[in-house]
């Protein structure tokens, strides 16, 4: 009676199967590996080598794209977007009271002092847009920095990696 030989993952420890077959990625004698444990396993410990046969795996690494990050994390990219929208209606709103100042402070200067009353509205509007813009330029500096320093952290650690089969294993042993 012959006796069929199980494989076995060495990181689910599941069985292979036709939809998801084990490969032998090392020179470890019966050890096998689903390909996508195997590079979940490389993604998240960063290993090149075998830690038991010091075999170096056969992988492509290449780094995910911060955008998808982005988009996958879409707080944090409303959060963003949110607080430029709001420096950008600022800036516009400053931009249309600074040239009402400038003009009232002209025909003030020019003619009569019937318009000194609005002229010290609109300066106070101005002040107060000022002190506005100045806030919302601080909290897009915040976003700006979170984001920012969120993608050093996803340089360092979101990459892919694609692992293929030992071509010349050693002979695997019986059991």
């Amino acid at each position: 009676m012959v006796r069929k030989e199980l494989k076995t993952c060495k990181i689910c420890l599941k069985e292979e199967t036709v939809a998801d077959p084990v490969l032998i990625v090392c020179n470890c004698p019966n050890i096998w590996v689903h390909k996508s444990c195997g590079e979940q396993m490389l993604e998240l410990t960063a290993q090149t080598n075998c830690e038991f046969c010091q075999f170096p795996y056969r992988t492509e690494r290449y780094a995910n794209s911060w955008l998808r990050y982005l988009l996958e994390t879409p707080e944090e990219l409303y959060e963003f977007c949110d607080a430029l929208r709001r420096t950008i209606y600022v800036i516009h709103i400053w931009i249309i009271i600074l040239a009402l100042v400038v003009q009232l402070s002209y025909q003030c200067l020019s003619s009569s002092s019937a318009y000194i009353s609005l002229w010290v509205y609109l300066v106070l509007a101005l002040l107060i847009t000022c002190f506005r813009f100045y806030v919302d330029i601080r909290i897009w500096q915040i976003y700006y920095n979170r984001i920012a320093f969120s993608l050093i952290d996803w340089r360092k650690t979101h990459y892919s990696v694609v692992l293929y089969a030992n071509p010349d294993p050693r002979p695997q042993t019986q059991g």
